[in-house]
């Protein structure tokens, strides 16, 4: 028996042999790659173009407004018919425009289109029903039978034949549901602005009245006649001018200090609170019930109060 049927070659034997009686062949990496180009497939095209259309009549198929006046451009004969079952024919239309009106404005509202070459200018009047921030809500007023006839004879040579332009009866709902939306809202808004106007003046009355009570209150303290006044205090005339503090001592009683610098003591029997200017009467009865206590050193404490200038 040969040594080859002994000990059969494996898999590994093969590619030794190989190695050592063969030069394997090496592929080397090019030096320059060659340039190639992505190309879309025509189908591609066709379903990205799909894809964009249809994101645009997701926008509910939105008039076109830029200018300052409410030009309305229909990109086509399309989407007119689309704009006029769903919002024209209602009786209300929304507009992409950067044109601010107020709730409650008449806009003239003029559009253009042309159905088998041959072009139609129409002018209506519309309300401003709804404000958003890419553009308004319009309710058309005035509306004759004339012009909505002459926009549904134009509707039916674009749309297929046996297509209804509108139902009447849908169409009636469809604007009472509106004004009713429309009514609600304009109904909260002027309940929110009556609380605005409260809570306005509500704060207004607060803040003249701390002005007042602010205002009496200084003058009561630093009366303007307080230069040229006098007060009777036990048997000594004193001016206003002239008292600069009054203290009280528990032995001596009240004393006041001048503004010469001298001091006059007064005992607290013979002050009648009463007979005090008005502006003197709180601090001196603040001073009256104050609760004394003696130091160590002079067995009295004093308080003083001066008088504001």
């Amino acid at each position: 028996m040969s040594d080859t049927n002994k000990n059969p070659k494996t898999g590994l034997d093969f590619i030794n042999d190989l190695i050592e009686s063969e030069d394997l062949p090496v592929i080397e990496a090019p030096q320059e790659h060659e340039k190639f180009e992505l190309k879309a497939l025509p189908e591609a095209l066709e379903a990205e173009r799909q894809r964009k259309l249809f994101e645009s009549r997701r926008e509910f198929n939105r008039a076109e407004n830029s200018s300052a006046e409410l030009n309305l451009n229909f990109t086509s004969e399309v989407q007119f018919a689309r704009q006029y079952i769903q919002n024209i024919s209602l009786g209300g239309l929304f507009v992409k425009t950067n044109l601010k009106r107020e709730i409650g404005s008449i806009l003239p509202v003029d559009f253009t289109v042309s159905v088998k070459g041959v072009p139609k200018k129409f002018q209506l009047k519309a309300k401003v029903c709804r404000q958003a921030e890419d553009g308004l809500g319009l309710q058309f007023i005035e509306m004759s039978s004339d012009i909505r006839a002459e926009l549904e004879e134009f509707i039916r040579d674009i749309l297929p034949p046996g297509q209804q332009v509108i139902n009447p009866s849908a169409a009636k709902a469809s604007i009472e549901r509106l004004e009713k939306s429309r009514l609600e809202k304009e109904k909260e808004r002027k309940r929110k602005q009556r609380i605005y106007i409260q809570i306005a003046c509500l704060v207004a009355m607060i803040s003249v009245n701390i002005y007042v009570a602010q205002d009496l209150v200084l003058k009561n303290l630093n009366p303007p006649e307080t230069k040229s006044q006098s007060f009777q205090l036990g048997n000594k005339q004193i001016q206003l001018n002239e008292l600069k503090s009054f203290k009280k001592d528990s032995r001596k009683g009240l004393i006041l200090k001048l503004a010469d610098g001298s001091e006059l003591v007064v005992p607290e029997k013979s002050v009648e609170s009463e007979k005090l200017p008005a502006h003197l009467r709180v601090p001196y009865r603040a001073l009256r019930n104050t609760k004394l206590k003696y130091r160590r050193k002079s067995g009295s404490v004093s308080h003083s109060i001066k008088r504001q200038r």
